[in-house]
């Protein structure tokens, strides 16, 4: 089987004798006929089975083919796409070193930025998700890892990510990219000089919301400094689990396919309803983000968000109670459609507000696109102008 680039994807043809798919290995403890073969595997621990915490047939299967998707020498298997986000900005980051962060990213990514690495003595800066070359005013001499989020968490801004990588090659500053949005599908970091990009499978590469996994992909030259932290920090991927990610990877195209088209078709349609004040999506013309996703991605997803200033927690209750086809939920990328409502400070550093734009972040599904929009439309209708203005 191939994807829309030709690509082959490891495991999924099929020969005389071989299932499709990948094996479940389950194992903890692997047995060796002599001490020169467990030495020999102890030195490719991220390559060969060794012991079950690094990896077993099953997740370097897996591991393979996210390689080929990424352009990368090696990914790595791991428990969640935080598990990734956080062994990632580990790997690099010391006392005494600084991190750039947008100030749209993703809110666990900004939460571990402000609430935990400071704890180690690594500072935290915010840049402009938009940033181009002005990225050089947000530096300081400490930092060491800026974070590429393309495109952002719930606003979808993105970033000149060629100046950006240009100016952090220019002063040996490591550049890790979350390109979740993208799956692995729609951009290639490392193709763009990133050093790493990093993936929660939990979304489009599973797609069924019964998986959590995450990937981190890299050249060769990173592979000391990962495996070192992945081995301090342990965050083993269930091989049950690999299992389903690959499955959910053998559709991943046709699904992003059909459920961008049935995004763009609703964001369309919302854009004209006077009760909100913002409809985001980057594949829309109108959006401020346009030129930027047309430059560096080959298509878009089912996500979209939009925002109503003045919304009151009552009118947000009232309105998912309204919603009839359409889950509460706080994840995205499954055949279902979800949304999830949340408070942001497009301007703050700050994980959530509580005081900021009500915004919607809309996981559009498998359904039909006709009755989602109906859906959201008529929990809209249900609001008085003074709760949605």
């Amino acid at each position: 089987m191939t994807d829309r680039s030709g690509m082959t994807l490891p495991g999924s043809a099929l020969s005389d004798g071989r299932v499709l798919g990948p094996s479940v290995q389950r194992a903890s403890t692997i047995f060796f006929n002599d001490l020169d073969a467990l030495e020999a595997a102890g030195q490719r621990r991220f390559d060969v089975p060794y012991y079950g915490r690094y990896g077993t047939e099953t997740t370097f299967e897996l591991e393979k083919v996210i390689s080929s998707m990424e352009n990368a020498d090696k990914a790595y298997a791991v428990s969640s796409g935080h598990a990734a986000i956080a062994a990632a900005a580990l790997a690099f980051l010391s006392a005494g070193d600084g991190l750039l962060v947008p100030t749209s990213a993703y809110a666990p990514t900004k939460h571990l930025a402000t609430e935990f690495l400071g704890r180690f003595g690594i500072s935290v800066d915010f840049y402009s998700a938009r940033a181009a070359q002005d990225i050089v005013s947000y530096c300081k001499p400490q930092t060491r890892v800026i974070w590429i989020e393309a495109p952002c968490s719930l606003t979808y801004d993105i970033a000149e990510i060629s100046e950006i990588v240009a100016f952090a090659q220019s002063r040996g500053i490591v550049t890790i990219a979350d390109n979740t949005w993208s799956s692995s599908c729609l951009f290639k970091p490392l193709d763009h000089g990133i050093d790493v990009s990093i993936v929660s499978a939990t979304k489009y590469l599973s797609g069924h919301a019964d998986a959590i996994a995450g990937f981190i992909s890299s050249s060769t030259r990173h592979r000391k400094v990962l495996e070192s932290a992945l081995t301090a920090l342990g965050p083993a991927l269930a091989p049950d689990v690999a299992y389903l990610v690959w499955r959910g990877i053998q559709s991943v195209w046709v699904r992003l396919d059909r459920q961008a088209k049935s995004a763009m078709q609703i964001a369309t349609a919302l854009s004209r309803n006077a009760k909100l004040r913002e409809v985001l999506y980057p594949a829309l013309p109108t959006s401020e983000n346009h030129e930027r996703w047309k430059k560096y991605f080959s298509g878009a997803n089912g996500l979209l968000s939009f925002t109503a200033a003045a919304m009151s927690h009552a009118s947000v209750s009232k309105f998912a109670r309204s919603l009839k086809l359409i889950r509460l939920g706080v994840s995205w990328g499954g055949v279902e459609s979800v949304i999830f409502p949340t408070r942001i400070d497009l301007n703050s550093p700050e994980p959530k507000s509580e005081h900021g734009t009500w915004l919607f972040r809309v996981s559009v599904g498998l359904e039909d696109p006709r009755l989602l929009l109906e859906d959201l439309e008529q929990a809209l209708a249900q609001l008085e102008p003074s709760e949605a203005s």
